[in-house]
């Protein structure tokens, strides 16, 4: 029975992003419904929701990319 429920309640989760907005005035007078507003720099994590959607397709915000790994040297199998 608990593993149903953790089951269920695994695909009932909504998935997060990181957004930006698309500009200052956006920055200062938008929050979500659930009360996360922006932060005066960067990005903020956002439910991927219907509201989310909305906002993306109108252009007020749009999904922060995740920045590059610092790329290392791979040593690939190789044995010094």
């Amino acid at each position: 029975m608990q593993a149903r429920v953790a089951a269920i309640r695994k695909t009932m989760t909504v998935p997060r992003v990181r957004v930006v907005p698309a500009n200052d005035d956006v920055r200062r007078v938008l929050r979500h419904p659930r009360g996360m507003r922006f932060r005066s720099t960067g990005s903020v994590e956002w439910p991927l929701d219907s509201f989310t959607q909305r906002r993306i397709n109108e252009g007020a915000i749009t999904i922060e990319r995740p920045a590059a790994a610092p790329t290392t040297p791979a040593s690939h199998g190789q044995r010094h």
